[in-house]
């Protein structure tokens, strides 16, 4: 069991999408062939307002979803989050003293995100 205050090294992390976000499409997208009605399932947050993305057939790494409102989006919005999906990110650590381990809690450590607390 970690302390608080120890420090651990992260090597590797796995995302995992038990269930995507469902998004549906209320503005004309046509950087994506999107019209108003058309439902893009959400997997994985990529930060800065971009995700992986299913629709109409179609896997879409990179897609941008800064439009989407009830995730930001303040104006000029092409979409509203209908339901938020479930995800969890698993993290392998090591202690400083060998110890591998795996968590899911990453709210808990500071100094995962070059912009976020340190």
């Amino acid at each position: 069991m970690l302390r608080k205050g120890e420090v651990v090294t992260a090597l590797t992390g796995i995302h995992i999408t038990l269930e995507p976000s469902e998004i549906k499409v209320i503005a004309p997208i046509p950087a994506y062939g999107l019209k108003p009605g058309d439902i893009v399932f959400g997997y994985m947050n990529l930060g800065e307002g971009f995700l992986n993305a299913w629709f109409n057939g179609q896997w879409v790494e990179d897609f941008d979803g800064s439009g989407i409102d009830g995730t930001g989006c303040n104006r000029n919005c092409n979409a509203k989050l209908v339901k938020s999906g479930q995800v969890e990110w698993w993290i392998k650590i090591r202690t400083r003293d060998g110890v591998i381990g795996w968590t899911k809690q990453s709210d808990k450590f500071a100094g995962k995100d070059a912009l976020g607390p340190q």
